[in-house]
């Protein structure tokens, strides 16, 4: 069975306790498979893999036209034109190496994803890679698979723990609005008279200053903190360019569409 279908089974295993009046629909897919890593060039359908793949390969959005949207490809050349570059986790290979040479065993042990005896192995491959390619093929195995690994690798670096995944799971979580069209600024008006229980963060400053529960003000500050890692990403790409602006979240206007 492949991922995307058991992602379903999962939505309608939800649908099911929230016994929901919505109708799942089945799509076949055809032509590419969820984990293809190459473009299919003889057809216009192509994994979202293959197509990161691409353009993390070249740096470019060129090769991908023809399997996109307009839209989306006129959104990637305007990010690509102004910050010269998609960062990706090996932006982020000096914070990695830095973060987890410091770390002791105890603390590795207590990222999430890390189970038996793997802080370990973490440990000794960062004090004798060369790079973080290096480092994830020597912590790579078959139960420990290239896209854990990273998951783990972004734990570290964003400091969560297991004691904060854990917490993530049993808590309502605040929704951060980004963007909306005017039939969606009434729906968020009545989504938030009819659930109380969820915070609606249109203002991340105003929710910083009131909100007073420990654990969304944890969430709040990963949040952050992953803007911050990733904006120093975009500024090492883009640093000669003076008058650049870059994601805050303090600053960032939500988008009406």
């Amino acid at each position: 069975m492949t991922s995307n279908n058991i992602l379903a089974l999962e939505y309608i295993s939800i649908l099911e306790k929230l016994n929901s009046n919505i109708t799942p629909i089945t799509i076949t897919r055809k032509d590419n498979n969820y984990n293809d890593t190459n473009l299919n060039k003889s057809k216009n359908i192509s994994s979202a893999t293959s197509i990161r793949n691409n353009i993390l390969e070249n740096n470019s959005i060129l090769n991908i036209k023809n399997y996109i949207t307009d839209k989306t490809y006129n959104c990637l050349n305007e990010f690509l034109t102004k910050y010269n570059k998609f960062p990706y986790l090996h932006d982020f290979e000096k914070e990695i190496f830095f973060v987890l040479k410091r770390m002791s065993i105890k603390e590795i042990s207590n990222i999430p994803d890390v189970t038996e005896g793997l802080e370990y192995k973490i440990k000794e491959s960062v004090l004798n890679s060369i790079d973080l390619e290096d480092l994830i093929t020597k912590i790579k195995t078959k139960r420990y698979t290239y896209a854990r690994i990273c998951r783990i690798l972004v734990n570290a670096i964003l400091g969560i723990t297991k004691q904060d995944f854990e917490m993530s799971k049993k808590i309502t979580p605040y929704a951060r609005v980004l963007g909306f069209s005017k039939k969606g600024k009434t729906l968020l008006s009545k989504i938030s008279k009819e659930n109380k229980d969820i915070n609606l963060i249109t203002s991340v400053k105003k929710f910083e200053n009131s909100c007073t529960d420990i654990n969304l003000r944890r969430l709040l500050e990963i949040d952050i903190l992953s803007t911050y890692l990733y904006n120093s990403a975009l500024y090492s790409n883009t640093k000669t360019n003076k008058d650049l602006t870059l994601i805050n979240d303090y600053n960032q206007k939500i988008i009406e569409i």
